[in-house]
């Protein structure tokens, strides 16, 4: 009995497992979407080429209308159709950016498809010269992809494992195991372009001196990603913030016990300003301006140099990571010449504040963690 495939007419849609091409009969990958309002399967295709393709985790981002699937694949060519079913024994391909096959046994492969019109956006290998596994798949603020897994491939080499610093964001770039082919598995880390296409952010290693793997990172809207795994590793664990001239804590929690296999458990500020509190323009800022405390927990100030104090009370719009506006604040000036701004019942999370004067000669942002 076949698998059940259903074509809709419109999008992308492979009907034959492996290619017409494929001397064996392997495995592909399957996306199947069904109608909630009656259970019906509504698409349903394979994705892969001919040399074995497996996918693990799917997710739907309602905001970026964005399908997003990611999997193992053993196949180390694309095909040459662009963004349709491939015609030959190769991996579909689709965009510009494409990341070749790193190497090894296999490597992690991720497509992103339309939620609307089913169309394969653009797909990408991640991987170096030894084996990658995904373990988990998560959108997150400001269209971009998060994903975890597991990596054995080494940092140095002909084929290192792709790595990728993002400032704010702790980074570790290379496997505990020096060299081009490494023993052990170190957990990795991973932040994908969702809409501009297949470009890195960032990318990581997080393990110690055994075998390390992230099962899970989930990113909150509190700028924060929390990793959850297994871990054999009984040294070199980062359970600190790396040495850093830097005033951020890129590296915010790591714990694990050393046995035969453990939990292992990170937290990693994400790309925003935690923890400093600056308390005026002595502190210094190039933006005429600054905002204070930060993170915040009832209310803020905002202290403006005299260029930008020069016309009057400004305009001030609280946005959140989508761009959308979440709260118009009302702003009463202190004794001192500050700005004060209650926050009210607004949710935790991270928030975009917006500033322009009366006469709209000049407009501000900044980033404002509630806390």
């Amino acid at each position: 009995m076949g698998f059940p495939l259903c074509d809709p007419g419109v999008g992308y849609f492979q009907d034959d497992i492996n290619g017409d091409n494929s001397p064996i009969a392997t495995t592909d990958a399957f996306v199947a979407g069904f109608r909630i309002s009656n259970g019906a399967l509504a698409w349903s295709t394979f994705v892969g080429g001919s040399s074995g393709d497996d996918g693990r985790v799917i997710e739907v981002n309602k905001a970026t209308g964005s399908i997003m699937m990611a999997g193992y694949t053993h196949y180390p060519v694309y095909s040459v159709n662009q963004c349709v079913p491939p015609e030959d024994s190769g991996f579909p391909s689709c965009g510009t950016s494409l990341q070749q096959f790193g190497g090894g046994s296999g490597d992690i492969f991720v497509v992103r498809f339309g939620a609307a019109d089913l169309d394969l956006k653009w797909s990408t290998f991640i991987g170096g010269g030894g084996s990658e596994e995904v373990t988990s798949l998560r959108h997150r603020f400001g269209g971009q992809m998060l994903l975890s897994g597991w990596t054995n491939s080494g940092s140095d080499g002909t084929s290192p494992f792709p790595t990728l610093q993002l400032s704010n964001v702790y980074f570790k770039g290379t496997h505990n195991d020096a060299g081009s082919s490494a023993e052990t598995q170190d957990a990795v880390i991973m932040v994908l372009d969702e809409t501009g296409g297949d470009h890195l952010k960032m990318s990581t290693y997080l393990g110690g001196s055994g075998n390390d793997v992230a099962r899970v990172a989930v990113a909150t809207d509190e700028s924060r990603i929390y990793v959850a795994g297994t871990s054999t590793s009984t040294a070199n664990i980062p359970f600190k913030c790396p040495p850093t001239d830097n005033p951020y804590c890129y590296l915010a929690y790591t714990t694990v016990t050393p046995s035969n296999s453990d939990v292992l458990y990170a937290q990693i500020v994400d790309d925003i300003t935690i923890g400093i509190e600056q308390t005026s323009l002595e502190d210094g800022s190039d933006q005429g301006f600054v905002i204070y405390p930060n993170p915040a927990t009832d209310s803020y100030f905002i202290e403006l140099d005299d260029q930008l104090r020069h016309g009057g009370l400004p305009h001030l719009e609280l946005l959140d990571a989508m761009g959308r506006l979440v709260q118009v604040p009302s702003l009463q000036r202190t004794g001192d010449d500050r700005l004060h701004c209650t926050l009210g019942t607004i949710a935790h999370g991270a928030y975009v504040v917006r500033m322009s004067s009366a006469d709209a000669s000049w407009t501000k942002t900044t980033k404002l963690l509630v806390r």
